[in-house]
């Protein structure tokens, strides 16, 4: 069940004046109505996912001395080494005890709700009574400057989601979906077993880009990708949890720009009022987009009362995921 959310999200800010200088194209008023962003949260050169991390995670633990973790999820896709993993790095940095559990799962915007799903199965199961999940990247670390396509819609953040024996949200109907012969819709070519050399790979005639350790993304065939298993997915939620559609009162997705997000909620048919839409300051925060908005519900006293919730993450994998939130203050 949800205990509490703590978040963490770089001060230093990009704003669309300062993009559009730089990438030498679009104006201000033209990335924010295709992208829904004014600015985006950049984390500095020298900080990390596992930086940002710290900070939610260690003020969630101040939020709630009452409940102590003993079991750490870390949803990471930008780490600080390849071995070890960065969960025991974080148990480390933020003091928690060694009997604590801890383990990465490496997945990108759809991080967030098989999180969810590992924590509750854990809970179920009384293996943990208080499980942190935490959820960050630093995505821009990983942009060529000159990327049109990626460089407006990412920020980095961190989001650190207590999940007990005792909580206020309860959630349930998960719902999950791989396609991973798309896996090179988005991707970093290089840095792995595969190509671990950038060098090498930039001159191998097996991969057909330059700058293969920057992030590879085809909007187009994502955005397709998500307007076709989307729609499918919240049917299936509805179905599964024998639930009509008007009893949901907020749907949740993963704030990924407000194109997709609009043609998301024409083709479903959401009423405006029902469907979050809060990224204008903060850019597509990837795993931590979710939780980010829930905290910020939280704050605008958006759940202050007994709240049914549709969540949905969808991206890099390929790979989706949705479940139902049942909020009681």
């Amino acid at each position: 069940m949800l205990k509490d959310i703590a978040i963490h999200l770089p001060p230093n800010k990009l704003a669309n004046d300062r993009l559009v200088s730089e990438l030498g194209r679009w104006t201000s008023d033209e990335v924010f109505a295709k992208t829904g962003i004014n600015e985006r949260c950049i984390a500095s050169p020298n900080t990390t996912a596992i930086d940002l991390a710290r900070e939610a995670l260690g003020a969630l633990i101040q939020k709630n001395p009452e409940a102590p973790i003993d079991f750490l999820i870390f949803c990471i896709q930008s780490p600080d080494y390849k071995v070890p993993t960065s969960a025991c790095i974080l148990q480390n940095a933020v003091g928690l005890p060694t009997s604590c559990g801890a383990v990465d799962i490496n997945l990108a915007c759809s991080g967030f709700i098989y999180g969810l799903a590992l924590a509750e199965g854990m809970l179920a199961a009384k293996t943990a009574q208080n499980i942190a999940l935490v959820t960050s990247e630093t995505y821009t670390h990983y942009i060529h400057p000159q990327d049109c396509v990626s460089r407006p819609i990412f920020g980095d953040g961190a989001a650190a989601t207590l999940l007990s024996i005792e909580g206020k949200g309860h959630f349930h109907s998960f719902t999950f979906g791989t396609d991973g012969a798309h896996a090179q819709k988005f991707y970093i070519p290089a840095g792995g077993s595969r190509y671990p050399d950038y060098r090498a790979a930039r001159n191998s005639g097996n991969l057909a880009t330059q700058d293969p350790e920057f992030i590879k993304m085809n909007g187009l065939e994502v955005f397709n990708f998500t307007l076709q298993v989307v729609p499918k997915l919240i049917e299936k939620i509805l179905v599964q949890q024998n639930t009509k559609f008007e009893a949901i009162d907020y749907f949740v997705f993963h704030q990924a720009n407000a194109f997709m997000l609009e043609a998301l909620r024409r083709k479903l048919k959401i009423p405006p009022e029902k469907f979050i839409v809060d990224m204008a300051d903060t850019g597509n925060l990837v795993s931590a987009s979710i939780p980010v908005v829930l905290q910020r519900m939280r704050e605008k006293q958006l759940l202050s009362l007994p709240k049914k919730l549709l969540l949905c993450g969808f991206g890099a994998g390929l790979s989706w995921a949705g479940c139902i939130l049942d909020w009681k203050p």
